[in-house]
């Protein structure tokens, strides 16, 4: 394995650290025979990853696959193993919680946040924690197996609300069905504080102080620039506000506006 060439990759400190933990991964794989797991990724170090696997690793006799509880999990562990047949034995160490929500009395819905925040608030790391699937009736949780008993043991309220936390089978988890809306509009530029403004309805200025504010995300990084220009296909994420997906491009106008089809996730 090519270690210099792997480091290459990544753009920032952070991400050189990363790929470092990983690179230590997968030759603790390779001297052991065995496979080695990775905490959770969220998709940009997943694309980060992968391709510094495929630069630096695609010759070195190792494979590497992701694994986050159910097929089109967005946070995945990343697994490294020599190349030979993935064994059963290999399975992801993952566990998959479920969270209910205490009976009377109860005060209004739990977020996604309020899930989240409850367990960072036991001390848990964010990279231990994957997806957080969130119901009527509570949350189903993908965590790192060794992190399992510690969840059920010390977790018992959400806000202020009682919660009931058992494992669940992970086996039999799908994926949630994601409610869309379609937004078609022009913008005068594809830069992310017009896309963005018209993707969550607000004003280009407010758009514009939420950026400079760090409270928006660019396919999954944090964007300083009302001006970052946005292409299709790219994913615009705002902090308590969800997420939108630049579907596709359309012509320009005599005025010079572009047309855009944006799907929203509700």
């Amino acid at each position: 394995m090519n270690r210099e060439k792997l480091l290459r990759q990544a753009t920032s400190g952070e991400d050189r650290l990363l790929l470092s933990r990983l690179a230590d991964k997968a030759v603790k794989a390779e001297g052991t025979s065995s496979v080695s797991w990775s905490s959770f990724l969220d998709p940009r170090q997943q694309n980060l990853v992968e391709a510094a696997f495929n630069s630096a690793w695609s010759d070195s006799g190792m494979t590497m696959r992701f694994e986050g509880g159910y097929e089109g999990a967005e946070r995945n562990i990343a697994g490294f193993m020599p190349d030979v047949e993935w064994d059963l034995e290999d399975e992801a160490p993952l566990r998959l919680l479920a969270l209910r929500k205490g009976g009377a009395g109860f005060a209004g819905d739990l977020s996604h946040r309020d899930y989240l925040g409850a367990l960072m608030g036991l001390g848990i790391k964010r990279e231990m924690i994957g997806d957080i699937l969130v119901s009527a009736e509570g949350a189903k949780i993908v965590v790192l197996a060794d992190m399992a008993s510690f969840i059920m043991m010390q977790l018992d309220k959400v806000g202020s609300e009682r919660v009931e936390v058992s494992e669940a089978n992970l086996d039999a988890l799908e994926a949630p069905e994601r409610k869309e809306r379609e937004i078609r509009g022009t913008v005068m530029s594809l830069r992310l504080d017009a896309v963005a403004s018209l993707a969550f309805s607000v004003s280009r200025t407010r758009m514009a102080d939420w950026i400079r504010a760090e409270k928006v995300t660019l396919n999954w990084e944090v964007q300083e620039s009302p001006a970052k220009p946005v292409r299709e296909g790219d994913i615009l994420s705002i902090r308590g506000k969800g997420r939108a997906l630049l579907e596709s491009l359309g012509g320009v106008s005599r005025k010079g506006r572009t047309g855009v089809v944006i799907k929203r996730l509700i």
